[in-house]
């Protein structure tokens, strides 16, 4: 329909957003240093719960078919891999 909604107006500088591989989760990191999975039922997405803490000014984010999250943090020029529920789930590596 068009429409745009507010899902949560307290993230400073949302900058990394993807979906799940199935659509029903939404990954949004942001300036706080935190990447938060917001659960999608129905078409409307629910509250947030931070499952990684710490992120170094993340910029950007990519999800693989396995649901698996890759943040890249701009001032320590790495990537970090996640898995859906935020373990860390290789070492970094640098770019």
């Amino acid at each position: 329909d068009g429409k745009v909604t507010l899902v949560d107006g307290s993230r400073p500088n949302p900058n990394g957003v993807s979906l799940s591989p199935a659509g029903d989760v939404l990954y949004v990191n942001a300036g706080d240093g935190l990447l938060r999975a917001y659960p999608i039922v129905n078409g409307v997405p629910g509250q947030g719960k931070d499952i990684v803490h710490g992120l170094d000014v993340p910029d950007g984010m990519a999800i693989d078919c396995h649901g698996n999250i890759y943040v890249s943090e701009h001032p320590a020029q790495r990537v970090r891999v996640f898995s859906p529920q935020g373990k860390e789930l290789a070492p970094s590596a640098r770019y």
